[in-house]
């Protein structure tokens, strides 16, 4: 069983700056059972009938969402059900404080109701509520206690989303506001939300808890939640890391890959990941992470066996805990001719030979004189990528050959000696 109850801030120096940091996260590991007995006391009964909010096999998972996997479990909700439930941690009184969820709603009352908070002991605030739209349902939010705004996008029952909720302590009196994001972008900075600056009539002092709420009567929602978390930063709700680049430039027969994020937690490392033409990536580097840090970190990789023609690079993060990440893929085009065959001049005057090979193989290579004669012929193990290779010296003061077969290709080349 793991409880992920975290401690909350810590104060820098005496510059009164704070430092955005995971409150708590929950991805429900626990045995199967009334999440307020398994969870030894992460959970607790705060009204309504106790034991009803249980804990079930499986788990909700949402691309690049933190804490959703598979080796946790969720809660379920009911619209019959009565039992709330509570969760507390040390207060927060300035900034703004996240909470985030995956939801996966099967059926909803027609009358809206809430069904998630933030609290400062018992006071409810930045309550998210549910409610019909013909064969749909819609989310919405109010500051505390005013009529719900509800976010335009219509969602389908038995499917998994990404809710997130903020509340903002601003300086003035009563001027805090409340925003609602659903499945917001996960790459970047914090986006725009679905319902934005709903007001509270009355600010919070702190925040010390949250909660899920059943009404019982038909109201409120049946489906189930899992992957809880709360935070005091964007960067720390939904990721462990935030994007913010990823770019791929050709360089003569290599491929510069250069990347960054703009917070850093939990974090493991990166593998870069590469396709040709057929999209199916495959892992060719691994790159460690600089770990913590809530500004800017810039990572480089340079790919020494460029793919010809058009290629696709990603990036994969792994986080401590084993979850995942991807940037958007990238294409680069390369500059490379596979089917080009080149004789140069070295340094010390001899003859080479470069050759660009989709893959690693056998290669033959010949050298004819103009009467078709063999003058020279060996076998060469190619690597996928650019292959240099040194020819013998040649006698005679005359014009030869170079024919190379390699996978059922057969490319040729003058000399002149």
């Amino acid at each position: 069983m793991k409880k992920n109850l975290l401690s909350l801030l810590l104060l820098i120096g005496l510059s009164g700056v704070v430092k955005a940091q995971l409150i708590f996260s929950d991805k429900f590991d626990y045995s199967t059972g009334s999440v307020n007995s398994v969870s030894s006391g992460v959970w607790a009964t705060s009204s309504g009938t106790a034991g009803q909010i249980q804990v079930s096999t499986g788990s909700l998972t949402y691309a690049n969402y933190f804490i959703a996997g598979a080796d946790g479990n969720k809660i379920n909700l009911s619209l019959s059900d009565t039992e709330d439930i509570k969760t507390n941690f040390t207060a927060v009184s300035s900034g703004t404080v996240y909470y985030s969820f995956l939801l996966n709603v099967s059926a909803s009352a027609n009358s809206a109701d809430y069904f998630a908070h933030f609290l400062s002991g018992s006071t409810q605030k930045a309550r998210l509520f549910a409610k019909n739209d013909g064969a749909q349902f819609v989310l919405g939010i109010d500051g505390d206690g005013t009529s719900p705004t509800f976010a335009t996008p219509k969602l389908d029952f038995n499917t998994t989303y990404l809710v997130v909720v903020s509340y903002t302590f601003n300086p003035g009196a009563n001027d805090d506001k409340v925003n609602l994001w659903i499945n917001p972008s996960l790459v970047g900075a914090q986006p725009s939300p679905d319902v934005a600056d709903i007001a509270v009539s009355s600010d919070y002092s702190s925040i010390n808890g949250f909660g899920f709420r059943q009404a019982g009567s038909n109201k409120g929602i049946t489906g189930s939640i899992d992957g809880v978390k709360m935070a005091s930063s964007w960067s720390e709700t939904p990721l462990p890391i935030t994007w913010g680049g990823f770019n791929a430039k050709v360089s003569g027969s290599t491929v510069e890959l250069t990347w960054q994020t703009t917070s850093s937690h939990n974090s493991s490392h990166f593998e870069v990941l590469r396709a040709g033409s057929d999209k199916a990536f495959t892992k060719i580097a691994v790159v460690v992470s600089q770990g913590e840090s809530a500004s800017v970190l810039r990572y480089f990789y340079t790919d020494r066996v460029m793919l010809s023609g058009t290629s696709y690079y990603q990036i994969k993060h792994i986080d401590n805990d084993g979850k995942e990440q991807y940037s958007t893929p990238i294409a680069v085009t390369s500059t490379v001719n596979s089917n080009l065959l080149t004789i140069t001049k070295s340094l010390n005057g001899t003859n080479e030979a470069q050759v660009y090979a989709v893959k690693d193989g056998i290669a033959k290579a010949t050298i004819y004189d103009l009467s078709g004669q063999t003058v020279w012929s060996s076998e060469l193990k190619l690597e996928q990528g650019q292959n240099t290779w040194s020819l013998p010296v040649l006698s005679a003061k005359s014009m030869y050959i170079l024919v190379l077969n390699m996978d059922n290709t057969r490319l040729s080349q003058k000399i002149i000696n």
